[in-house]
């Protein structure tokens, strides 16, 4: 569920019934979970795909988690900083998280959290201003 959602009457109940928070059709283990299906990560899956490497998806989108579903990707609907969310497209059993959102305060919630769930996966995040480069 999106963050907004939680403070508009009835839309969160909609965005359920539009496309189920979560996907569990397929095991995934190894694999980079993508944060943001945007034009960054879109391009970044296109990429995996072509070289093989298996990618799950988080996104607010419902048309978009309804599209990447319909081609067999696993994915998961809703907040990417909440931790079942991110559990749902296989945080624990990923090697690498790709935060492709566009906004630092987003980015950092959803690194916190996938540091709590998994201490040891690779973060590559997207930095708009050099300020927000942290090695």
């Amino acid at each position: 569920m999106t963050r907004i959602a939680q403070y508009l009457p009835f839309v969160a109940s909609r965005e359920e019934r539009w496309v189920p928070g979560t996907d569990n059709h397929r095991l995934l283990s190894g694999h980079v979970l993508i944060c943001g299906y945007g034009r960054i990560g879109s391009e970044l899956a296109r990429s995996l795909r072509s070289r093989g490497i298996d990618y799950s998806v988080v996104d607010i989108n419902p048309a978009t988690i309804r599209q990447l579903r319909k081609d067999g990707v696993t994915s998961a609907f809703g907040d990417a900083s909440q931790e079942e969310v991110l559990e749902a497209a296989g945080l624990k059993h990923a090697q690498t998280l790709a935060i492709t959102v566009p906004g630092s305060v987003e980015t950092r919630e959803i690194l916190h959290t996938a540091r709590r769930v998994n201490p040891e996966i690779t973060i590559i995040a997207r930095a708009t201003a050099a300020d927000q480069v942290d090695s």
